[in-house]
């Protein structure tokens, strides 16, 4: 859609922690064919296709084999060795055991020479071990590696810390050898420091005064924080001394948090630092997200196997119904909060409300002199706001497609409006340089001067609202004070926006072929996405599907892309419109199914949907089936095999038993 009766740019006028994996989780392969047409009923054998998932080996696929005949046993044979005694050597027997029998050494792997410093592997794990308290297995460790997790001097300091005692602690830490003077002074700092708050929070004032005259301010150090440490003296509890500094105040707390944050001072080959092994773990699982070309959804967290997101394409290749109903170019759809609706505005100057069960026409809203150039449903869906070149705001009833209000305060084109989370206000902007907010019946109660509007978002917070203008420029203001917060600048004109539900995110469509993910707390581009044409027109750009993971746009060639937020690769491109596509509205439902409304210039609205699961009858499908209601499968490994938790393995024999029985028969062969 355009912001003028041209159709042209805004440019060329005036105008979405789990428990790990376990041994408690099992992997199930399922078989080609559950279901086969046999003599007779049968039932599935006592043993099933799971095996615990200790060893972590999915069991292999046996093409096209009855689930009859497939092995089902969930045990492996249990094969116990013991020495041979006497007694179970014959009497009249003289030999010997075979010679391949015999005792011999088994031969040890080859060494290959380690890619890091043994000294630190055995720390790191020696730390992990005293994590998780196993006291003598990092006693048994140290003896055979001959390496230490830390020194005496090292674990006498943090008892100083931990314990209170804090002579002790200034007497290690002079013995543990910090060459640079900067992070000996900081440590003794902070130490001095923590004394001095825990005196406070006791009510100790003279021993607090005492500690801050005469060793804090001695160290001629952290002047900053020296007066603020100062100002705390007018604090009466230490609620009042966490609020203004921030510290825990339970003392226990406070001095394992101090210690925890000394390792950035300490070298590492002094002291590690905390948990080092789960930071190295966190990394590696980033890592692999950011690398996840389709990435979704961070899963269950495992360390058995790498992170990855299945690729499966997000809707069919043909949309599902395609809708002729408007008279000219459709410029918005919009789906509403509960997914009961869909509206669509048109160059035709009227509103279709569409019911999303069959996609049937609800109502047919006019009132409009001109192009519908923004929708937006109330928070409740009991309303919805449209804006018009024809320079009017209607609020419309929906369920008795009656026009509530008619507000004509603009000068110019509106060419954006949206309602606020709590549904009792919205903000409209134009092209005649006003933002204003209404309450939810029509009265005006701000007003302030902005550029020209080319298009707005409120955060799902209702605390900013960001406005995109006609210079290329994006303003983000304070909705409580009005105040503008910062100004981020695009590279070219900027046409649409849509701000992430966390608040901090920024989609930005411009003019250039190309959109932007903007992290609106660093006030930079973390991703971009490309392959899609732009073109003269506006196309408005969005996130949907699971956590905001789909990044979505329309195309001036007729087409839809998709593209994963975290990566910014193409998911999927669906070609129907036969040009361009002004306005594309996701919405994700149930936890599983999604829809793509998508608007036209061919007067046309398409719904474009997921593939339906097929009525294959394999074990597979059964298990996805079932895993909507109970929820047991923890990680989609492949065609044929899943992990299951353990305790779901008998209902789910149950399960494929009874499908089994309902969808056999008996077929009688009579020979002649």
């Amino acid at each position: 859609m355009s912001i003028n009766n041209s159709r042209s740019s805004p440019n060329n006028s005036d105008q979405d922690s789990k428990p790990s994996l376990t041994s408690q989780t099992q992997t199930l392969s399922s078989t080609q064919n559950i279901i086969a047409q046999t003599p007779s009923k049968r039932k599935l054998p006592s043993d099933s296709p799971i095996s615990t998932a200790d060893s972590l080996t999915p069991i292999s696929k046996s093409s096209q084999q009855h689930l009859s005949s497939t092995s089902l046993s969930t045990k492996r044979p249990k094969i116990e060795i013991q020495p041979l005694s006497s007694e179970m050597i014959p009497e009249n027997s003289t030999s010997s055991l075979p010679s391949s029998s015999k005792s011999h050494p088994i031969p040890s792997p080859k060494t290959l020479p380690p890619k890091y410093k043994e000294e630190e592997i055995v720390r790191i794990i020696l730390q992990q071990l005293s994590d998780l308290g196993y006291t003598s297995t990092l006693q048994k460790l140290q003896e055979e590696s001959n390496h230490k997790l830390e020194s005496e001097i090292v674990t006498e300091f943090r008892t100083g810390i931990i314990e209170g005692d804090w002579r002790n602690a200034e007497l290690c830490l002079n013995k543990m050898n910090i060459k640079s003077k900067h992070k000996h002074q900081s440590i003794l700092f902070y130490i001095k420091k923590q004394q001095y708050l825990e005196a406070l929070s006791s009510g100790k004032y003279k021993t607090a005064i005492k500690i801050l005259q005469n060793e804090l301010s001695t160290l001629n150090f952290h002047h900053k924080s020296l007066h603020q440490l100062t100002r705390l003296m007018l604090c009466t509890t230490t609620a009042e001394i966490t609020e203004h500094i921030g510290w825990l105040g339970n003392i226990k707390d406070s001095r394992q948090a101090l210690l925890d944050s000394l390792h950035e001072f300490i070298p590492s080959d002094i002291m590690l630092a905390p948990h080092r092994l789960q930071t190295l773990f966190d990394q590696a699982l980033e890592y692999q997200k950011s690398s996840c070309i389709y990435h979704v959804s961070d899963g269950k967290n495992t360390l058995y196997f790498d992170h990855t997101c299945k690729h499966k394409p997000q809707f069919s290749e043909k949309p599902s119904k395609i809708m002729f109903s408007h008279d000219d170019e459709v410029w918005f759809v919009v789906f509403s909060n509960n997914g009961k609706y869909l509206a669509s505005g048109s160059k035709d100057s009227t509103i279709i409300i569409w019911e999303t069960e069959n996609f049937d026409k609800y109502l047919t809203l006019k009132g409009h002199n001109n192009a519908i150039s923004c929708l937006s449903w109330s928070s409740d869906d009991s309303k919805l706001l449209s804006a018009s070149n024809d320079m009017i705001i209607r609020i419309w009833d929906i369920k008795t497609g009656a026009c509530l209000k008619e507000i004509d305060k603009h000068t110019e084109f509106v060419t954006a409006a949206q309602w606020l989370p709590d549904g009792k206000s919205f903000v409209s902007g134009g092209l005649d340089k006003q933002l204003l907010l209404w309450s939810s019946d029509g009265q005006l109660l701000k007003q302030w001067i902005s550029p020209r509007v080319h298009d707005l978002k409120v955060s799902s917070d209702g605390k900013t609202v960001v406005v995109a203008d006609n210079e290329n420029s994006i303003h983000i203001y304070n909705f409580v004070s009005l105040e503008p917060i910062k100004i981020l600048k695009e590279t070219s004109n900027v046409l649409s926006i849509f701000l992430a539900s966390d608040c901090e995110h920024l989609l930005v469509g411009t003019q250039n072929n190309q959109l932007h993910m903007w992290n609106l707390l660093t006030s930079s581009v973390v991703q971009s996405y490309d392959g899609y044409k732009q073109g003269s027109f506006v196309t408005r750009c969005g996130l949907g599907g699971v956590n905001e993971s789909v990044v979505y746009c329309g195309s001036a060639d007729g087409n839809i892309h998709l593209w994963s937020r975290n990566s910014g690769m193409t998911i999927q491109v669906l070609e129907g419109h036969v040009s361009n596509v002004n306005c594309c509205s996701f919405y994700y439902y149930n936890n599983k199914h999604q829809v793509l409304a998508t608007a036209g210039d061919d007067h046309s609205i398409r719904i474009w949907e997921q593939p339906q699961a097929t009525n294959d009858p394999t074990a597979k499908q059964i298990l996805l089936v079932l895993n909507e209601k109970k929820n047991f499968i923890i990680e989609d490994l492949d065609e044929t095999h899943v992990f299951v938790e353990s305790s779901a393995v008998q209902m789910i024999k149950s399960a494929l038993d009874s499908v089994l029985d309902e969808n056999t028969y008996k077929v009688d062969i009579t020979i002649t």
